[in-house]
């Protein structure tokens, strides 16, 4: 939404920026883009890619758990 010329996002965007883990310094760089959903876009990707930077690490360990409980019950039956 442009007010005086000036992008600003509704607090539907404001709180799904927060939501997915964005700080003050994203969120400013989000409202400078004055609306270009290029830009917009972009910021989004580079965010995303931050979230699976921290995901994949854990899912690896998730992964490793359920291997040892895989082994551990799988042990118990013979």
């Amino acid at each position: 939404m442009n007010v005086n010329g000036f992008f600003v996002p509704d607090k539907e965007i404001m709180r799904a920026l927060c939501d997915v883990g964005c700080d003050d310094t994203i969120i400013d760089k989000f409202i400078k883009t004055d609306g270009r959903k290029k830009d917009m876009l972009h910021i989004l990707q580079e965010q995303r890619v931050n979230i699976l930077n921290i995901l994949h690490p854990v899912q690896r360990q998730l992964e490793c758990i359920d291997f040892l409980i895989y082994k551990i019950r799988k042990a118990g039956e013979k």
